[in-house]
This record gives structure tokens, sequence and C-alpha cells, in this order.
């Protein structure tokens, strides 16, 4: 397999590659850190697995990997958790990372892991799969609430269409696109969106729309779209 190690941290980054290419079923294809050149080095070298600490900083590492990933979603990203919050995870699960481990992790959990990423499957610690767990519960009741209370009348033809996008978790400019509206425009809506329905933020109002099945058959938006402009 091939990897790839990202990371601030020169000290830190050499020595796991260093620990990692005396693996012989390993290839190290390269490092860099946490920038724009880490983006055009893994679409360079096509890396099977990216080791890559996102605390370093956090909004820079999370933009490297949606880059990687809109080019090349068949990457796996294994990311060293340290201090991050239940939203930050949330949001890494989002992006579509599927490996998690300690920083402190040993060199035999580490191997591991990489080897069952490269089998498929995902790799996360028994505390984060029950914060998953518990977050997908709570989700869950929200949206069987809310398809009992929310009054979708209240939402114009427009901010139907945009609560639709958000079912595919697409981003600001994602949704722009398909629209053919402007981002800052998207952004109104989508806060019109949350306010209206009582969201607290899109993960909510995404997970309510895919999850209640509002756009099958179109009825929900039929009701709305010769109206409400």
């Amino acid at each position: 397999m091939k990897i790839m190690v990202i990371d601030n941290h020169i000290l830190f980054r050499e020595g796991v590659a260093s620990l990692l290419r005396k693996q012989r079923d390993i290839e190290i294809v390269g490092e860099s850190d946490v920038s724009h050149h880490a983006v055009e080095k893994a679409l360079g070298w096509e890396p099977d697995i990216i080791l890559l600490d996102p605390g370093s900083p956090y909004e820079d590492a999370v933009n490297v990997m949606k880059r990687i990933l809109f080019h090349r979603p068949q990457v796996s990203f294994v990311i060293f958790i340290t201090h991050h919050t239940d939203e930050q995870f949330f949001e890494l699960i989002r992006i579509g990372v599927r490996g998690y481990l300690p920083k402190h992790v040993s060199k035999p959990m580490l191997l591991a892991a990489l080897h069952a990423l490269d089998r498929g499957e995902a790799v996360i610690p028994r505390g984060l799969v029950t914060k998953l767990l518990s977050e997908f519960a709570r989700l869950g009741k929200i949206a069987e609430k809310n398809a009992r209370d929310k009054d979708m009348s209240l939402l114009t033809f427009r901010e139907m269409e945009v609560l639709k996008i958000l079912r595919t978790r697409a981003t600001n400019r994602e949704i722009a696109e398909q629209l053919i509206i402007s981002e800052n425009t998207v952004r109104v809506h989508v806060r019109n969106i949350l306010g209206k329905l009582d969201f607290r933020n899109r993960r909510e109002a995404s997970y309510f729309a895919k999850r209640v099945d509002l756009f099958e058959g179109g009825s929900a938006a039929d009701s709305v779209m010769d109206s409400r402009y």
C-alpha cells in the first residue's frame, strides 16, 4: 500500500515515515506539511492512505482533506486525534474520514489500522463509536419530532430546493453551482431555513431532510412551489 504523511511537525512526520518504511508491504510515497502543496503532492503521488494530524491548524487540515477527496475520493485518511470537539469529529465523518487513532498509538496498532483501511474497513476507537451512535440516536429523535412539528409551508420554493440539496451534505459552493446562484445567496437561504425550521446547524437540517423523505414524489415541494418564491 502507498502511504503519504502530512504533518507540520517535521520530527513526528519523519519518525512515522521512517517507521513505516521498514514494512515490506508499505511504500512511503512522500511527506508534506499542511498546506496547498500537500494537495498537489497527493494528486501527483496518488497514495492509498494519508496520515494526517488535523490539529495543525484544524481549518487548514480540513481544507486539505476536502480538496484531496474531491479529486481522489478513494483515498483513506488516518487522523491522529488529540483534543478535538465532538462537532469537529462529526465534521470529519461527514468529509469521509474513516480512520482515527490517538497520536501516542503503538506501532502494532498503527499497522493493524493501516491494513484494516487497506481492506476497506473503518478504524474508529470505542469511545468515538459511542459518540457516533449517540449522535445518530439524537438526530433520529430530532428528525422524528421535526417530521411532526415542522411547518414546511414557511419555506419558499428556492429554500425547499436548497434544503433538498442539503440532504447530500453539499457545501454552499456546490449548492450555488447546482442552482446557478451566488454563494452569498445560498448562505442567506440556509440561514432562513435554519431559522424558520428551528435547526441548530445545517447538519440537523440535512439529516432531517434525508430522514423524513420530504421530497419523495415531490409532494412537499409541490405544496409551495406555485405560491412562494
